[in-house]
């Protein structure tokens, strides 16, 4: 084992046993065999269908500043906002019922929504119960999903109608397209959620994506920028663009910014997140230059404690929204000792 490897395992030790086992931006845990392995959206969904525990402790979410902020404030969804953007009918994309939910990936690399005004990231928690696979379905495997089968017949009974035997639903319901299905399907499907209780589904258009449809499921929302320095550090898995390479988006322009709001943050912190740039340099090469310059120089002015960077950071703040790779300049400059 490198040096450099060894010293980033020292300094995750250090930072575990100080923050005890489950501290706000602490490690991402309980993901299930199968999110470790697969990148394919069909894989997983059948182990969701067999009844397997698959659906992550954690996952991330890019949006406007404005509107995360809130959520992180609140460590939820205010409701009035769960009733209107994500599950009425003023919704990101203009979903259909079915499709409505709250949003995030298992990791950074197969997210590519942070772009452009929707350039700051969270971290929402999923409660244990509603990983559970009882509250967890498929939309497009509904037909091959044994409490859907069983639960059909009860539910046309129910309703006195012979729209849709399972045979017509395998054939006009499966959810190809992204935007949903008829009025039909989209009763039916909305009907079995309902009755089941379902709370989180995979979405079926992005790898390890999945959707939050009962509020009262999420633990918490994290997203100070002392937060994100932390989970960043302590997680260099979200690095590592295994199943994709959607990470070089806003997520650059993030780490800056957070930089330089965090105010004081912890030298073990730091260092980690440094030695996880470096660890991952060859993969995450268009962050490693621009965003260790700024890092290094807050290394440094803390460690000196020196205004200089709050200082850089005061004066570079405005510019610094919606910044991306190589946007800042001057971080080299600061704290630096003459020779």
């Amino acid at each position: 084992m490198g040096q450099m490897s060894f010293l980033f395992l020292v300094l995750l030790s250090l930072s575990t046993r100080a923050w005890g086992a489950c501290p706000a931006g602490g490690l991402d845990s309980g993901n299930s065999e199968i999110l470790t392995l697969s990148c394919e959206i069909t894989e997983i969904s059948q182990h969701i269908t067999a009844g397997e525990e698959v659906v992550p402790r954690f996952i991330y979410h890019y949006g406007k500043r404005q509107y995360m902020d809130e959520n992180v404030k609140a460590r939820t969804v205010p409701q009035e906002a769960w009733d209107k953007f994500i599950m009425g009918d003023i919704t990101r994309y203009d979903l259909q019922p079915s499709r409505r939910g709250l949003y995030g990936t298992n990791g950074l690399d197969t997210n590519g929504f942070g772009y452009g005004e929707y350039s700051w990231l969270t971290r929402i928690a999923i409660k244990e119960e509603c990983r559970q696979p009882e509250r967890v379905a498929v939309t497009t495997r509904l037909a091959v999903d044994s409490r859907f089968k069983a639960w059909l017949p009860e539910y046309l009974a129910r309703e006195g109608s012979q729209q849709m035997t399972l045979e017509q639903f395998t054939e006009q319901c499966n959810w190809d397209n992204y935007q949903g299905e008829t009025p039909d399907c989209e009763a039916i499907a909305g009907s079995f959620f309902k009755d089941k209780n379902i709370a989180v589904l995979q979405d079926s258009a992005i790898q390890k994506s999945f959707y939050i449809r009962d509020r009262s499921c999420i633990e918490t929302i994290e997203g100070t920028p002392s937060e994100l320095l932390t989970i960043l550090a302590r997680n260099p898995n979200l690095w590592q663009p295994r199943c994709g390479s959607n990470m070089y988006g806003s997520l650059p322009g993030i780490i800056f910014i957070a930089l330089l709001e965090a105010g004081n943050v912890d030298p073990v912190i730091l260092e980690a997140l440094d030695q996880s740039l470096t660890a991952n340099a060859a993969t995450a090469a268009t962050y490693t230059q621009s965003i260790q310059e700024v890092l290094k120089a807050k290394i440094r002015c803390q460690q000196q404690g020196k205004p200089d960077f709050q200082n850089f950071a005061e004066e570079q703040g405005e510019k610094l929204k919606g910044a991306s790779v190589g946007f800042i300049e001057g971080g080299e400059k600061l704290c630096v000792s003459p020779e």
